[in-house]
């Protein structure tokens, strides 16, 4: 018989990289095959020495290990879990911080006490940082707390740092006592003083240095800003400004007392 003539199945066929034997792909390299192994022809006498079993069989033995879960190949490390969200827990929502309204560090952080007197630091207009400003409050503050305390001998007073230059809304426990200072570009200065009742009381300007107007007559609301409500007709130079001040003590000293009854 001759091996051309007929177009019948081989039970060897080349497939890729292996050859299939009996409907199984054997790859060349797998060394499965006994040595001298052909695939046997139609009408030949010779039979396979392995069957598809036994190729099956050596295949499964020979398969390489399934690398167990979690394990990588190219030796890569694992996702980490993360834990799962409890779903009926409540969202957390973190605070929004918030600034302090403007201005506050202005109000004093205490009231006093019942029965005595708050000196408040003064109130300078415009704002200023300038040593010299600085120190000409300072000065007027400590000359301000002598005489209420000449005022009120024996009573308590507070006299609040910088920049505590007003009460709280709800008003001070003790009567208090402020200033206004009002300075040029060119080293002048004018000097308001302020006393008030305890509580929630109307305030008294007091002319005390340079040529002032009230406009609105002695007495403004309670909290409400003293350069709103004076004319400065006259400065007075910041320098020699102490010289000038004790003109404005018996008035002073009178306003204090008039507040504490």
């Amino acid at each position: 018989m001759r091996w051309g003539s007929r177009c019948l199945k081989s039970q060897w066929r080349a497939w890729g990289m292996g050859r299939l034997w009996d409907g199984v792909v054997v790859p060349r390299s797998a060394g499965l095959l006994p040595t001298g192994t052909q695939p046997a022809r139609e009408g030949s006498a010779v039979k396979p020495a392995v069957t598809a079993a036994a190729l099956l069989l050596q295949l499964a033995v020979a398969a390489p290990v399934a690398a167990a879960p979690g394990d990588d190949p190219w030796g890569r490390e694992p996702p980490s879990a993360e834990p799962s969200a409890d779903p009926t827990a409540e969202p957390s929502i973190e605070p929004i911080p918030t600034a302090p309204p403007a201005g506050a560090a202005r109000v004093s952080s205490s009231a006093g006490e019942a029965g005595g007197a708050v000196v408040l630091w003064p109130r300078v207009i415009p704002a200023s940082d300038a040593a010299g400003t600085r120190a000409l409050a300072a000065r007027l503050q400590q000359t301000l707390v002598a005489w209420t305390a000449e005022a009120l001998p024996g009573a308590p007073l507070d006299v609040r740092p910088e920049p505590q230059r007003v009460c709280p809304r709800s008003g001070c426990l003790g009567l208090s006592v402020g200033v206004l200072l009002v300075h040029h570009e060119d080293r002048t200065c004018a000097v308001v003083a302020a006393v008030s009742p305890p509580g929630v009381s109307e305030q008294r300007l007091l002319p005390w240095a340079g040529q002032v107007a009230l406009k609105d007559g002695e007495s403004i609301a309670f909290r409400a800003p003293a350069e709103s409500h004076v004319i400065i007709r006259d400065f007075l130079p910041c320098d020699g400004l102490d010289a000038h001040l004790a003109g404005g003590r018996e008035a002073v000293i009178q306003a204090v007392q008039e507040a504490a009854r």
